[in-house]
């Protein structure tokens, strides 16, 4: 797994996109932080 931990010192965007390494091919993960999700778990 990859994941871009800093910004280039310039600014901007990060050169690499987060993602998961497989021995034939990269995949990227795309995360939405805009629209998440918050929730409660209860016990009764």
């Amino acid at each position: 797994m990859r994941f871009p931990l800093t910004t280039p010192p310039g600014g901007g965007l990060p050169r690499r996109d987060a993602g998961i390494g497989f021995r034939d091919h990269f995949q990227v993960l795309y995360v939405d932080h805009a629209n998440h999700r918050s929730g409660r778990i209860v016990d009764d």
